[in-house]
Order: structure tokens, then sequence, then C-alpha cells
């Protein structure tokens, strides 16, 4: 099933308003997040997103915890997850992410996320990712 929906959670407001407006240019229904914390409470309280780019370092529940608790919880095992990050190591990211995107990107690089995340099972990479 192609992505339609897509959840942004990163504690960046400007970050999180240009990646959504990007998303929503190429016809991507967006929601987003300021933090892991209501991330979550959305996720409970909405239908689930088809695909979450997380940032890894937030305030209080870390993009890390949220990808575990996705990927804990059968209702949401379905979700593409996209790990967006400026660290510079991959072996710091979970291994059950679909893609990781390395900031800063660009749209094409981020377009290249959402098709490798689409199209993969676990830990793909992608043009300007790790």
């Amino acid at each position: 099933m192609p992505i339609r929906r897509v959840l942004i959670i990163d504690d960046e407001e400007d970050f999180r308003a240009v990646v959504a407006e990007l998303l929503e240019g190429e016809g991507y229904e967006v929601d987003v997040a300021a933090d892991g914390r209501s991330a979550l409470d959305k996720l409970d309280d909405k239908p689930p997103p088809d695909m979450v780019l997380v940032d890894l370092v937030m305030p209080g529940v870390s993009g890390r915890e949220v990808v575990a608790r996705l990927r804990a919880d059968a209702r949401w095992a379905g979700i593409r997850v996209v790990v967006m990050t400026a660290l510079p190591r991959a072996d710091d990211v979970s291994p059950e992410v679909n893609a990781v995107l390395l900031k800063p990107f660009d749209v094409e690089q981020l377009m290249e996320a959402l098709r490798v995340a689409d199209d993969s099972r676990f830990s793909a990479a992608c043009e300007g990712c790790w």
C-alpha cells in the first residue's frame, strides 16, 4: 500500500514545518508532533500513519524510545519508520527502522528515504543516508 499519511516527530518547530510543507506539496497527508510523548499520544488517539519520520535526539521521550514502542505494539507494526538525525554514526540507530536520513538533507534525499522505506523491511540505506 503506498504511503499517504506521515507523522513528523521533531523538537525543532521550523524543521517540522518545512518538512511538512514539502511532503504536503508532494500530496501526503501530514501530522506533526513536537516530541515523543505527544507523538505516542497522537498514535493512541488517531488512525495510525503509514510512515513516521522521527528525530533521534529529543527531550523527554527520545526518538529511540518512540521506535522501540512502535515495534513493541502490534497496532503499529506496519508503520514504516525513517529516522532523521544529525548524529554521525549509524550504529546508534535501531535495526528496526526502514531508513536513516542524515540531517541536513534536501528534498530529493527526503523523497528517496520515503521511497526506500516504503520498499524495505528494516534498516535500508538511501542516497544521502548512511
